[in-house]
């Protein structure tokens, strides 16, 4: 077969595999569970495995839902039961505690959707099936069965996509930010030279975005050469060459700027609940032989935009830090803003930094940066609740008061005119008897 070209339709933005969309209602069956039979004493599990996008806010006071419909055997003991987790996680447990057996539809399971984290999610069965019998007597394993049935749901409520940058361990889970369109769509990647070593290097990071995200790397934009780095390109951009070749601009933006002299931060204090406390130090930068780094920041480009900056001292070591990234250990290790992999035998090291300038990124919906801001510190959320109750209160307290003035002004003002008037009528008695005599 002679291959002249590849095409893709229907590419949705933040699709790929498994990956399922909020606000969406799943039937099992959809979700690759067919209707299954749990039989025997020891069951063995079963899972349904989904993927959620990285940039998901994962609010605590939300509830993912699953309606279950099921059967279950007679003549099982009361404390059977279906255990079901969630990442491994014990959520909820259902007693199927009727000896005659039981047929039960749309049986509902809220789970709060912090225990879901971005990327690959598990819900896991797993039944305990008792037999009800004595010592010595007939056990019918026949009758020890639970049916979950594929038109079973599952609900994932309304989700926006808005993230805290940088995070390299996001582009290590599934290529994040360049996969939001799962084939590269609205991203670029530039080589700063043609050699082999840096195109190779390129190749490598195709392939991991593409392992990471389970879907072709194909909508990419890929320029090679110094000065193909279009200025003002305002998608989510690759960087990829040794250092002396990066761009004056990117190199300024980056977290660690590795000119000839210039400021680095270095976390010296990291109190439990708080950001870590940050020396700078003057200096010459450099990595050296033997080294590569990895480097996220925003773009200088386009607010909300993502740089990913591979470099290295020379394209042969930029080479072995692309070959590295493929290593499980490695992606394991990498978050942050800056990732450095030394080539040690026998294994790399890796050191990481989080010293960057932090931004937002994704498209949030119905939710706002202020309102994220305010989830994101809970502390300035009460706050405001409180300062609000504070003027609430003060204001129906002075409006109260100053209805309660004007009362008294007005009985005062109707207490006033009794009295003149008893006067007047007073006065003109007076003035009737002094005229008569």
């Amino acid at each position: 077969m002679i291959v002249e070209a590849f095409k893709m339709d229907n590419i949705a933005l933040y699709g790929g595999l498994l990956m399922l969309k909020a606000d969406k209602v799943y039937r099992f069956k959809t979700l690759g569970f067919n209707t299954h039979s749990f039989e025997g004493f020891q069951p063995s599990s079963r899972e349904i495995t989904f993927r959620l996008p990285a940039d998901f806010l994962i609010k605590e006071n939300q509830q993912a839902e699953l309606k279950i419909n099921f059967s279950y055997g007679a003549g099982m003991r009361a404390d059977s039961a279906l255990n079901i987790l969630l990442n491994d996680t014990r959520v909820r447990v259902i007693n199927l505690s009727k000896q005659e057996g039981d047929t039960i539809e749309g049986y509902k399971i809220a789970i709060p959707t912090f225990l879901f984290k971005p990327g690959t999610n598990t819900i896991k069965f797993t039944p305990v099936l008792t037999p009800l019998t004595r010592e010595c007597e007939l056990i019918q394993p026949e009758s020890l069965f639970l049916t979950v049935f594929e038109n079973s749901t599952f609900y994932i409520p309304p989700m926006p996509h808005y993230v805290e940058m940088p995070q390299i361990g996001l582009f290590m889970m599934n290529g994040f930010p360049f996969t939001s369109w799962p084939d590269g769509y609205e991203s670029s990647i530039y080589l700063t030279s043609a050699d082999s070593n840096t195109i190779n290097a390129a190749l490598n990071m195709v392939g991991l975005i593409t392992q990471r995200n389970s879907y072709p790397f194909f909508g990419v934009d890929i320029h090679v050469g110094k000065d193909s780095i279009v200025y003002g390109d305002r998608r989510d951009i690759i960087v990829i060459g040794d250092l002396d070749s990066i761009p004056e601009d990117l190199r300024m933006s980056a977290p660690i700027k590795m000119l000839k002299s210039s400021d680095v931060k270095y976390p010296v204090v990291n109190t439990l609940g708080e950001s870590p406390t940050f020396v700078s130090s003057r200096q010459i930068s450099g990595l050296g032989h033997g080294a590569g780094a990895i480097m996220e920041f925003q773009s200088p480009y386009k607010a909300g935009r993502t740089v990913l900056l591979l470099t290295a001292t020379t394209t042969a070591d930029l080479l072995t830090l692309s070959n590295a990234m493929l290593e499980p250990n490695i992606q394991g290790q990498s978050k942050g803003d800056v990732v450095v992999v030394e080539y040690t035998n026998p294994e790399f090291k890796v050191s990481t930094l989080d010293v960057g300038t932090k931004y937002f990124t994704g498209k949030s919906g119905r939710f706002s940066r202020i309102g994220y801001y305010l989830y994101s510190r809970p502390y300035l959320y009460f706050g405001l609740i409180f300062i609000l109750i504070l003027f609430i209160s003060g204001s129906v307290f002075y409006g109260l008061r100053k209805y309660r003035r004007k009362d008294v002004v007005n009985s005062e003002d109707s207490w006033i005119g009794k009295q003149e008037g008893l006067l007047n009528r007073l006065k003109a008695l007076l003035i009737k008897i002094f005229i008569k005599k």
